[in-house]
């Protein structure tokens, strides 16, 4: 959810909120590099916060795609949600590639009647 407008959902400032396991997390776009890297600044009040770095380089006929996460926990229940965080991080990763995947071969596929 975007609080208020945007040019674009990349432009350096932009603020959104998600919503992490019944918790709102804010995020703000705190710099970018064309179109290979984006950084934000995120926080969930009363348990974390952090970057989150995501980086794009080819390979091969592919896009490849390394996302790190540097966050603190700011309470002893974020404390115990980071350790959850990072034993289901792959798995998080592998249902995000599933996601994007499926969300660009729907773009790439022709539409009806075409």
């Amino acid at each position: 959810m975007f609080p208020t407008a945007v040019a674009g959902d990349a432009v350096v400032g932009t603020v959104f909120v998600t919503n992490s396991g019944g918790q709102p997390v804010t995020w703000v776009v705190v710099d970018r590099e064309g179109d290979h890297r984006i950084r934000y600044a995120r926080v969930a009040t009363g348990r974390d916060a952090g970057t989150v770095d995501v980086r794009l380089s080819p390979a091969g006929s592919h896009t490849g795609v390394t996302v790190t996460y540097e966050l603190s926990a700011l309470t002893p229940e974020g404390s115990e949600w980071l350790r959850r965080f990072a034993a289901d991080y792959p798995s998080m990763m592998q249902s995000w590639e599933s996601a994007i995947a499926k969300s660009l071969a729907a773009i790439r596929r022709p539409a009806p009647g075409r």
